[in-house]
């Protein structure tokens, strides 16, 4: 058993949290200097709407002269850092599928197929019920191994154990959430499947240094803002896609009280907003990976040092690393904002546009598989990773 001075010297890293912080500091002085004036055109936008002589805030805004001051600047940071961490860890979790959610093979979960079972008794109902039951009995049986070893390895760490929560998934995954006060540890069905007790404490290991270290409140406050920017881009695409013929849309856009002083507004402030949405989702998302980079290699060092054992850690990577089924099948498990936070980046889905085949679809789809070819890799390769816990299992030996 690892001593506990090696434990604390292999999971806390002051200088590596601080560069972290300081990294998702200054991108969101970028993200509030670029609100700040999307604010201003929006307002000149619309005071142009309502009436074409009165254009002085929308000119100034075109112009760049209505960016914030060095002030405005600090309080708004101080403000999105206090959000990031409120709804970060709210946002993160609310991502993960409930109780009725569709499950990973895409049937009904327990909860929905058990109610559909109540209002339908006929006799051939009766083995769904039982494969409904057999899956709720098996996932609470997983999550009370998880819980237990999760326990065990959080006091050898000398922190608080975390929440544990198993989730319906065909593929093998983890990943931590956190913020002051609320911890989560996740981890898939096939993760618990797959791995032996030894590689599971491994990878338990590796989830809990993130905690122990806390980039895993870093990482689920830097969450927020790409999110919060893909769904604005996602928005306004729906939109403009609703002025398009023969394009579907899921919205009918005449409930926000469309009007000619709207679509003006819309005309002005649409295409800079989705240009500025798009550029920040980028921006965030390079940002965001990169902290994802370079905290896991420190969390392998930790896991070994809790754990024990940097065979079994390695033997987990390369189980886990294996043939994964189609990303689609997993769409809720691990979207933009997770799968960063995960020990391997699998299981990732963006649904969207994925089964349309307009020429916005196409043109989405073409943009997401640009802008994933430019942003760095989230994770660091997985080769790298086992050659360097088995180097250091190598030592040990010798």
């Amino acid at each position: 058993m690892p001593s506990m001075r090696s434990i604390r010297g292999s999971v806390r890293s002051p200088v590596r949290l601080a560069a972290l912080g300081g990294a998702l500091v200054a991108f969101d002085v970028v993200f509030v200097a670029v609100a700040y004036w999307l604010g201003h055109l929006t307002v000149g936008a619309v005071v142009t709407a309502f009436d074409y002589e009165i254009t002085g805030l929308l000119v100034d805004a075109l112009r760049f002269e209505t960016l914030p001051s060095v002030e405005a600047l600090a309080v708004g940071t101080v403000l999105t850092l206090v959000v990031q961490s409120r709804f970060g860890y709210r946002q993160s979790a609310s991502a993960l599928p409930e109780v009725g959610d569709v499950d990973a093979s895409g049937d009904p979960s327990p909860a929905d197929a058990g109610a559909d079972a109540e209002t339908d008794s006929s006799p051939d109902d009766a083995p769904d019920r039982d494969s409904i039951e057999q899956a709720i009995a098996t996932r609470d049986e997983m999550e009370r191994r998880l819980e237990v070893r999760a326990t065990a390895l959080a006091h050898v760490a000398d922190m608080a154990p975390p929440e544990v929560r198993v989730i319906g998934s065909e593929t093998p995954n983890s990943f931590v959430i956190g913020r002051p006060g609320e911890q989560l540890l996740v981890a898939t069905t096939a993760l618990l499947e797959r791995l032996d007790d030894d590689q599971l404490d491994a990878v338990l290991a590796h989830e809990l240094a993130h905690l122990k270290n806390g980039d895993a409140f870093v990482m689920t406050a830097a969450s927020f803002l790409p999110s919060v920017t893909r769904r604005v881009n996602e928005r306004l695409v729906e939109y403009f896609r609703a002025l398009l013929p023969r394009v579907e849309s899921d919205r009918d856009w005449s409930d926000v009280g469309y009007s000619h002083h709207f679509a003006m507004t819309m005309l002005i402030v649409g295409p800079a907003t989705l240009v500025a949405s798009t550029a920040l989702y980028v921006a965030g998302g390079a940002c965001y990976r990169l902290l994802s980079r370079i905290r896991e290699f420190r969390a392998d060092e930790a896991a070994v040092a809790i754990s024990g054992s940097p065979a079994a850690l390695a033997g987990a990577l390369e189980t886990l690393s294996g043939p994964q089924p189609s990303p689609s099948t997993d769409l809720r498990t691990a979207r933009t904002g997770v799968r960063e936070l995960c020990i391997l980046p699998h299981a990732v889905g963006d649904g969207g546009d994925a089964e349309r085949d307009d020429v916005v679809a196409r043109a989405r789809r073409r943009c997401q598989d640009l802008i994933g070819r430019v942003l760095p890799s989230s994770h660091p390769p997985v080769e790298r990773r086992v050659e360097r816990l088995r180097a250091g299992e190598r030592d040990r030996r010798s």
